[in-house]
């Protein structure tokens, strides 16, 4: 693919090896006149014949995407640095999948979206009767050891109870959704009873839980993660069968989001910020994992960011 490059400040510097090894780089760019072999100003863009254009700047992306189009319209492909290293972050693979089982479900269902904290997916249930339950007792503030949301809004309309003990009546619902709660609960095996409970024959569950997690959001913190054979064994127990069970990322995504945070960890940690040379090798390493998370493979088999199950309630 041949590249231009657009942008030859710092953020260049240290993803200019990785770029140049991934793409065939015909020109340089920049607002700012560069000493660089091969450079042209933004007037000469338009005459120059590339397939893509990388911005090098993760901070400035959307505004210098809006700048090239006034200069070439919006027919051309724009590039970015997730585009070498990926997104490196769970949040994005799983969301998508949740949504779409969301917009699946037919009209008028009762939903209970268990365990909703800010009730995230709340704007996709419209066509649903939404429910949110939470325990409504986490403050970010509580603590500092691990990962902390840096602010926590529960929605004005919840039911605030123990999600192993809902008061809600039997066959009362169509659909549970619980999403990346299952760590948070001292007993996640009650929460599955209570669900079992409280669901229609032929209702189901939508479920997602880590499978190897960092801690976050203590104390309320009580599991890492949970395997594909946690869900086989348990949901059989309480009367669901699985209707589809799938993990989201693999062993390289899972290492590229954990290298992606070293700089973080170390500053958090250490108070230690990486060298140009040190934060150059992450991102050496991040687009070599980028290539092999592409590739066909099971690697999800021993590592993932965790799982996406649906279950539904039998008779």
């Amino acid at each position: 693919m041949k590249v231009l490059v657009y942008g030859l400040g710092r953020e260049f510097s240290l993803l200019r090896e990785v770029i140049e090894s991934s793409y065939e780089v015909i020109a340089y760019s920049d607002i700012r006149k560069i000493n660089i072999e091969g450079y042209i100003a933004p007037t000469q863009i338009p005459n120059i014949d590339f397939d893509a254009i990388f911005v090098t700047s993760e901070r400035f992306y959307n505004e210098i995407k809006a700048y090239l189009e006034k200069i070439l319209g919006d027919r051309f492909l724009c590039l970015s640095k997730k585009d070498l290293i990926g997104v490196c972050d769970n949040v994005v693979a799983r969301d998508s999948w949740v949504i779409s089982k969301l917009l699946e479900i037919d009209e008028g269902k009762v939903l209970l979206d268990a365990g909703a904290g800010e009730a995230k997916y709340s704007k996709y249930c419209s066509h649903l009767k939404y429910i949110a339950q939470d325990f409504g007792e986490y403050k970010p503030q509580q603590s500092v050891v691990g990962l902390q949301s840096e602010k926590w809004v529960y929605p004005k309309n919840y039911i605030k109870c123990d999600i192993v003990d809902m008061p809600l009546d039997k066959a009362s619902v169509d659909v549970v959704l619980c999403t990346e709660v299952f760590e948070h609960i001292a007993n996640p095996v009650m929460a599955l009873k209570e669900f079992s409970r409280i669901i229609k024959v032929g209702g189901q569950m939508i479920l997602t839980a880590p499978f190897a997690s960092l801690v976050h959001m203590a104390p309320h913190y009580y599991s890492s993660g949970f395997s594909r054979y946690w869900y086989e064994k348990n949901l059989n127990e309480v009367g669901f069968k699985i209707v589809e069970i799938r993990p989201y990322g693999n062993y390289f995504s899972w290492l590229g989001q954990e290298i992606n945070r070293l700089p973080s960890m170390a500053e958090r940690y250490l108070d230690q910020e990486m060298s140009d040379d040190e934060q150059k090798t992450i991102y050496k390493t991040l687009n070599l994992l980028r290539k092999l998370e592409l590739q066909e493979n099971q690697s999800d088999e021993i590592l993932c960011y965790g799982y996406m199950v649906v279950a539904k309630k039998e008779e």
